[in-house]
């Protein structure tokens, strides 16, 4: 996509009212697919116990509390590791703020390994108070797709919206014949093409079957999506894809990420390509596994869970989602008369 021929002011998402919270509450997880990244990340305890996602479940609420006060509705996507791996009475916390509808919307993401009765007694506590997601992978090495089909009948219409969600490249991908049965079933369908694992190649795939590759692109058509602001007051919507493949290169637009994520007991921005280049380490997050009061969460908050970036992210075509990409109003001759004038 080219860009029109005005100055922009800033891209930001379109629903701006609304704070993401990525919360992962577990590394843990019975699965080993080839392909899952998390074997190379640094280990943050791997093995979890009720009293600590007891506690941060408890700080949870204050940082709820606080984007509320800010004006904006919240959002909490709840996955591992696997969630499903713990029995109900861990997630006791996060069922009274949905309870006291604090959070609205909340989706489960999850390898979809639990049996039926965990997913629909973990739609009892929610359905009616918040909108509730399924989000389902489906992972070729350790589950057999008939066996995953017949769960989805099962389970789909616990939750307000289900998404069965499939990561793929040339060599593991199921055929259409199959996606087309899934799609029968009447659910959203999620498809993304695995990552490349080498660094220098990080964010980058090769797909080459002409069925994975429109797979693929109907799947990203359904980003979120963002609305361009202009200097003369006229706007335009966008989803990621086009500013991932818009050339930045002459107006180098300042990259903002809102949303955070709880990383097991640790709270703290969400840029995976921030951490990946040690801008965000883990001694800059805080730890919500002990008592926090109300007034020290508000702090870290406001003053220190944000970080700003630059384009290069998005051109490596990673996991960085901006909220906001906001654009200098300086035109070159602007700045350079600036400059004479010092």
């Amino acid at each position: 996509m080219k860009l029109k021929n005005k100055e922009i002011l800033k891209i930001k998402v379109a629903e701006s009212d609304r704070k993401t919270i990525n919360y992962r509450v577990t590394e843990k997880c019975n699965y080993k697919c080839p392909y899952c990244w998390f074997p190379n990340r640094l280990p943050i305890n791997l093995e979890a116990d009720f009293s600590s996602i007891s506690k941060v479940q408890q700080n949870l609420r204050y940082v709820v509390d606080y984007y509320i006060k800010q004006g904006q509705k919240v959002d909490l996507f709840l996955t591992g590791g696997e969630p499903s791996l713990y029995p109900l009475n861990f997630y006791d916390n996060l069922f009274k703020l949905i309870e006291e509808k604090k959070i609205d919307k909340l989706t489960l993401s999850t390898n979809f390994s639990a049996d039926s009765k965990w997913f629909k007694d973990f739609s009892k506590k929610c359905r009616g108070k918040v909108f509730f997601i399924i989000k389902a992978a489906f992972h070729p090495s350790e589950c057999k797709i008939n066996e995953y089909i017949e769960k989805i009948k099962e389970v789909k219409d616990c939750a307000d919206k289900f998404i069965a969600h499939f990561t793929f490249d040339d060599n593991n991908f199921i055929g259409i014949d199959e996606i087309n049965k899934i799609k029968a079933l009447g659910v959203n369908l999620d498809v993304v093409a695995i990552h490349s694992k080498r660094k220098q190649d990080y964010g980058k795939y090769k797909i080459s079957n002409p069925d994975l590759i429109d797979l693929v692109a109907e799947s990203k058509k359904k980003s979120k999506i963002y609305t361009i602001c202009y200097k003369d007051g006229s706007t335009e919507e966008i989803t990621l894809s086009d500013i991932k493949n818009m050339d930045f290169s002459r107006l180098k637009p300042v990259c903002h990420h809102t949303n955070i994520t709880i990383m097991f007991d640790k709270i703290g921005i969400n840029c995976e390509y921030m951490r990946s280049v040690q801008k965000v380490v883990f001694e800059n997050l805080m730890d919500i596994s002990i008592d926090r009061t109300p007034k020290e969460l508000y702090d870290y908050l406001k003053n220190k869970c944000s970080i700003v970036c630059d384009k290069k992210m998005l051109e490596q075509g990673n996991n960085c989602k901006p909220a906001i990409l906001e654009f200098s109003q300086d035109s070159l001759l602007k700045k350079l008369s600036k400059l004479i004038l010092k």
